[in-house]
């Protein structure tokens, strides 16, 4: 039985490789094209509210195109006490749905968050807006991320949680600084 299943799964990925080269490449579509600015080496500076008290904190951060340019991999490394905390997010465009798309998860909990969002006219600010679960409490809350694109080298995540009676609360904000060129 497994002889069989392998062999139909090898039969399947030689097929859709066939028929990929055979299928002309996707255009690029302008907002899709604003990924680009997110690609490369950061510094971030982190102010979070943890318990009610606000906190500071650092983390570098690593995107690459991946998936033949199709979605940005961002890999951040944020040192928490006698540990490290890695993320790992996700970013695309869906040029069907007119939607920016992200897919987080860290190695603090075992949620990922998944959220979906629009860009603002003048294409500097993607706002997205998905479920966070919460670990401690066991609860979900809505959670709106907002992706302002500063400058080439400049760019800010905020992250608003909302509360029961619908009203936000930052918890999050990361400015990023891009690394200079060594």
């Amino acid at each position: 039985m497994l002889k069989h299943f392998a062999l139909v799964l090898v039969h399947m990925i030689a097929a859709t490789a066939i028929w990929a080269q055979g299928q002309p490449a996707a255009k690029s579509d302008p907002s899709h094209d604003r990924l680009r600015a997110l690609v490369g080496d950061w510094n971030v500076d982190v102010v979070y509210v943890l318990a009610g008290n606000e906190r500071r904190s650092t983390a570098q951060m690593h995107a690459e195109w991946i998936l033949n340019r199709h979605f940005v991999r961002q890999e951040y490394a944020a040192p928490m006490g006698q540990s490290v905390l890695n993320t790992l997010q996700f970013l695309g465009y869906d040029p069907v749905r007119r939607k920016f798309t992200i897919l987080k998860m860290d190695s603090l909990d075992d949620a990922m968050l998944y959220g979906e969002g629009d860009i603002s006219a003048d294409g500097r600010v993607v706002t997205l807006t998905g479920e966070r679960s919460d670990m401690m409490t066991r609860t979900t809350a809505r959670l709106r991320q907002v992706l302002t694109l500063t400058d080439d080298d400049h760019f800010t995540l905020e992250w608003y949680l909302a509360s029961k009676d619908g009203s936000e609360a930052k918890t999050v904000t990361m400015v990023h600084t891009r690394k200079k060129p060594q």
